[in-house]
């Protein structure tokens, strides 16, 4: 069985990976070839059984040049959808998930290899370079899944053919040969850079000579950052566009290499003349030529590069000291990856240092095995800095020269910028111009955040714009650095744009002043301006520092060396960030809303059971005896009911009880369901001999039951405030359905019960499955992917403050009166809404008797549709509309939420007949179709505005306080709620004193 490896690879790493992959494959005795997508021979395509394809991805999710070929052959539209079809195949994509198509490239191929038939061996592997281990904690896995794969489907071995002490194992990519000096001319002595012959045959490949070469920082400053031009002829390039420059081992690293292995008997002549051909894979450009072994040293070598765990694999072939030979095992294993990573990648360990770590391994070290141990230079991308406009066949770079220390004693250095530090006038670079990410619209208005050395890109946009219209007025620039007069890259050109061009030019110079001030704090101070630029359709563009550079930013934070890498970002956070979710199919919204519902369950289902306590279970029917237990029922019932209510919802702002909103949400379902079984249990138990004990044990238990669910309800509003406003709609427009659908289950359990022991069971058990439908979909919120960015934005949204504080030297701790004072109004206004409608509702509404015996509506069930149904039917149109239209706003709200206090006079002059009271003041309104309409408009607006000052509540607040705000809201509804019941109380008392006449 053959297995073709193909690559795409813009800077070696594909092309590496590639090979181990290959090298793997031979080591287990099978037939493979590998090579880049364009060398590949095309017609053979729709022979191959297996392929594995390794894949890099470029600038804006492009594949690489040396797939691009291979690429446009597979995207031909007369390619038939079964041309594969016999093809097995599996794609490693290689990336960066800092960047937003993150393996675009592999991702496009997979797509289209399955619309041409091929058939998927493995799923896609997405290999990231921001991992702490790198892309080996992908590849790893990835490949010992492959070769199960395979040796699965195929039914072959794919078991090593090595043994640990054969050096056999090490399989050769080239024939290296030492070449006799005095067989050829001189004319290898004259190569200055080995990879001067490529220009030749690559058009792309440029020269370039260095003209300046300038520090932008102060001598006494931390950091060296130049500003490097150099002169090329017939180049173009355009803002935003990249450059890779290829650069080479200095000289105390050549020197160090060289003595390392002489220091272990490693005798390499660094004059010794190296011809490179092909044995397995095709040989580089760069090594076709006759080059010594410095060269090769200087310029192919990467001295700096981070052994990878093949490297250590080879290490392990050749080593026959046992202890040596042992931990390189033990960093080849799947359990020793933590261990490989503490030793290498944390202290940044190089090549060079291995090898003096393990002595008797590196003196077995030869020529051929050096080809196969170390890793090629990688070039090396920088934005450009300039505009041809203004400086016609120049390229300038801004660099930071990266140093840095480790727990190793000597410091680190950055490749190619301490090299690049290194050149002088008149030296020789070899580049090439790639596209880059940014493209710059001059036509509309733009925002450049650019702290640090990220300023490049933007000078380059600046400067050509200037050139071209002589205009800035539309562009706006953000800078940050330390110090204005220590590290302010090319100010000089910046403030000349700002004074002669228009640039509307902030600089935060954080260390300038007592408290650090940057770049976010200058855009917030500025946030007129760039609201008027955005507002016209303006862009933003920013760009940024490596982390390890140390800017202004990063430092702020005050993290620790070893947290430079993107440390707690999951894959899953980065794919939700780079492709936002919406809520298919409303599930979140319907979860809210079948969360509202439960919220006010228990409250709707005792004070409409009022048949069953006040006429059933407490009736003298029932007992036998006459007792003032059915006469006080509801009057305790709302005392019990509401006193804990407001009590934990109050305290639960504050002290959060049962800790965070999980496991108050968890609590809170669990009791009332509890409570609720009990309840079930009394309904089926004879009470006729216990009334009082009955009545005692009722009130208790909702004592119990509205303590839970005030912990529950607080705990859902918290919780719905870190999703979008209509998602607190969806809530508020749950708790108006909960009293129509309580009122519905009442009348269909009484209807369908044979008596009033049954429909309550079946009334009661409603409850119970209600709720744990809230119990269950709660714990499905985390499954979907909507409601995981959500929580994802929130949480960084208080991540973020949480930095600003302690930068600032802020506590942490929630500022409750400072919340409470931004979030008061739409407080007041929420209990208002409901302090009027529960003055009304049900006390005053349901005593309200027919002033027509012919009205359409019969007396017997007048209370039970003007009153109940009409009140939760409009209710729940009012929260609807006010998830599709929010009107006043929150400004204005206060309007006509104060101006709905003219319901209670009204109410008052229906034909209002409280029971037991001998009503003095006239009846002035004595239409029951007036009644009807005054009664929907205060249903309608009762849910509207209700809704709408839920919602403004949490965004009267900083996003990190939106779920204390909503908590604040909830307290106020409650609080509303039993003020409104204590005022309702006094409705009969004010109809049997009160006596007047409109004259």
């Amino acid at each position: 069985m053959k297995i073709t490896i193909l690559y795409g690879s813009e800077t070696g790493t594909a092309q590496d990976v590639a090979e181990q992959i290959w090298k793997n494959a031979k080591r287990k005795g099978l037939e493979s070839n590998v090579s880049a997508m364009n060398d590949y021979n095309i017609q053979d395509l729709n022979s191959e059984k297996i392929i594995v394809f390794v894949v890099a991805t470029t600038g804006q999710g492009d594949p690489p040049n040396n797939m691009r070929q291979f690429w446009r052959f597979l995207l031909r539209k007369n390619l038939s959808s079964t041309l594969l079809i016999n093809l097995n195949y599996g794609i490693l994509g290689l990336g960066d998930s800092s960047y937003q198509k993150f393996n675009f490239a592999a991702k496009k191929l997979n797509k289209r290899l399955m619309q041409l038939g091929a058939k998927e061996l493995i799923p896609l592997g997405l290999a990231d370079d921001q991992h702490d281990l790198g892309i080996d904690a992908v590849i790893d896995p990835w490949l010992e899944q492959m070769w199960m794969k395979i040796t699965n489907t195929f039914n072959i071995s794919t078991t090593d053919t090595i043994t640990e002490n054969n050096k056999s194992n090490i399989i050769e990519r080239f024939h290296i040969s030492e070449i006799n000096k005095n067989s050829l001319n001189n004319e290898y002595c004259s190569i200055h850079d080995i990879f001067m012959k490529e220009i030749y045959t690559n058009n792309e490949i440029k020269v370039g000579t260095i003209i300046e070469n300038v520090r932008t920082t102060a001598q006494d400053h931390f950091q060296d950052v130049r500003l490097i031009k150099f002169q090329s002829d017939n180049i173009n390039y355009q803002p935003g566009d990249i450059i890779y420059i290829r650069p080479k081992n200095s000289q105390k690293q050549i020197e160090r290499f060289f003595n390392i292995l002489n220091d272990n008997n490693v005798q390499l002549n660094p004059d010794i003349l190296i011809q490179v051909s092909e044995k397995e894979i095709k040989v580089p450009t760069v090594l076709k030529q006759t080059l010594t072994l410095y060269q090769i040293v200087e310029q192919y070598w990467d001295l700096s590069f981070k052994p990878r765990r093949s490297t250590m694999q080879l290490l392990f072939f050749i080593s026959e000291n046992k202890l040596e030979k042992e931990k390189l095992y033990e960093f080849t294993t799947a359990n020793g990856q933590e261990e490989l990573y503490n030793y290498i990648n944390r202290p940044r360990r190089n090549i060079l240092e291995l090898f003096a770590d393990f002595p008797h391994t590196t003196s077995k070290l030869n020529i051929k095995l050096l080809f196969e141990i170390m890793s090629p230079i990688k070039p090396r991308a920088f934005s450009i800095a300039s505009s041809l406009r203004i400086t016609k066949n120049e390229i300038h770079l801004l660099v930071a020269i990266v140093k840095y220390k480790t727990k190793l004693v000597e410091p680190r250095y950055g490749l190619c910028s301490n090299w690049l530090a290194n050149l002088v006038k008149n030296d020789k670079i070899i580049f090439w111009i790639q596209k880059g990410t940014f493209k710059f619209e001059y036509n509309k208005p733009m925002i450049f955040i650019g702290p640090g050395t990220g300023i490049a890109p933007f000078r380059s946009a600046l400067l050509d714009k200037s050139a071209l219209d002589d205009n800035l007025n539309n562009c706006i620039l953000f800078f940050g650095c330390r110090n204005k007069e220590k590290d302010y890259h090319c100010k000089d050109d910046f403030e000349y744009l700002s004074r002669e061009k228009g640039l509307n030019l902030f600089c935060a110079f954080s260390r300038d002043q007592e408290h650090k001030i940057y770049v976010q704090h200058i855009i917030h101070d500025q946030k007129t301006l760039c609201w008027e630029f955005l507002n016209n359709n303006g862009n933003i563009y920013l760009a940024g520092t490596e982390p390890v550079r140390l800017s202004p930013g990063w430092e702020g934070t005050g993290r620790p060396d070893d947290e430079l890498n993107f440390k707690g970002v999951t894959m899953d956070q980065a794919e939700l960030e780079l492709n936002p979710p919406k809520d298919r199919l409303n599930i979140i919204f319907c979860i809210m809303i079948l969360h509202g519902i439960g919220i006010l369950m228990p409250w709707n289902m005792f004070i409409t059971a009022k048949n069953y306590f006040v006429n059933y279970k407490l009736s003298k029917e029932y007992t036998g005896i006459e007792t003032n237990y059915a006469t006080n029922f509801l009057s305790y019932l709302a005392f019990a009911a509401q006193i804990p209510n407001i009590l934990f919802n109050w305290l639960n702002v504050f002290i959060q009880f049962g800790g965070n909103l999980t496991t108050r949400i968890v609590w809170g379902i669990f009791i009332q369901v509890l409570i609720f079984v009990c309840t079930v249990i009394l309904a089926m138990t004879d009470s006729s001999d216990w009334p009082g004990a009955f009545f005692w044990i009722t009130m208790i238990s909702v004592i119990i039951l509205n303590t839970a669910n005030g912990i529950y309800q607080n705990s859902v509003f918290g919780m719905v405030a870190k999703l979008p406003t209509k998602y607190t709609g969806a809530v508020i427009l749950g708790t108006n359905i909960s009293g129509t659908f309580t009122a519905i289950i009442n009348f269909l359990a009484q209807y369908m019960a044979p008596n009033a022991r049954t429909a309550a069971i079946y009334y009661f058990i409603t409850a119970l499955f209600i709720l744990l439908a809230c119990f269950d979909t709660y714990f499905a919120l985390p499954i979907n992917r909507f409601y995981r960015y959500c929580e994802l934005l929130h949480q960084k949204g208080i991540n973020k403050r949480q930095l600003e504080n302690s930068t600032r030297g802020k506590h942490d701790r929630l500022p409750y009166w400072k919340i409470f004072k931004q979030c008061f109004p739409q407080c007041f206004n929420t209990f208002f809404i409901f302090f009027v409608t529960l003055s009304l509702f049900p006390s005053v509404h349901s005593d309200i008797i027919s002033s027509d015996p012919n009205f359409i509506v019969p007396p017997d069930y007048y209370s039970t549709v003007m009153c109940f149904l009409t009140f939760n039917i409009t209710a729940l149109i009012g929260s609807s509309i006010a998830s599709l239209v929010q009107w006043p706003s929150k400004r204005y709200l206060i309007i006509p939420v104060a101006l709905r206090i003219l319901y209670i006079p009204l109410f008052l002059l229906c034909n209002y007949k409280p029971k037991g009271i001998l009503r003095t003041l006239p009846v002035y309104i004595n239409n029951d179709w007036i009644y009807f309409l005054i009664a929907i408009t205060m249903g309608i607006s009762s849910g509207y505005f209700s809704s709408l000052s839920m919602m403004y509540c949490p965004r009267m607040v900083d996003s990190q306080y939106m779920a204390t705000a909503g908590m604040f809201g909830a307290a106020s509804l409650i609080t509303g709620i039993f003020t409104g019941i204590l005022f309702s109380m006094v409705m009969p008392i004010l109809v049997a004193n009160i006596s007047f006449e409109l004259s």
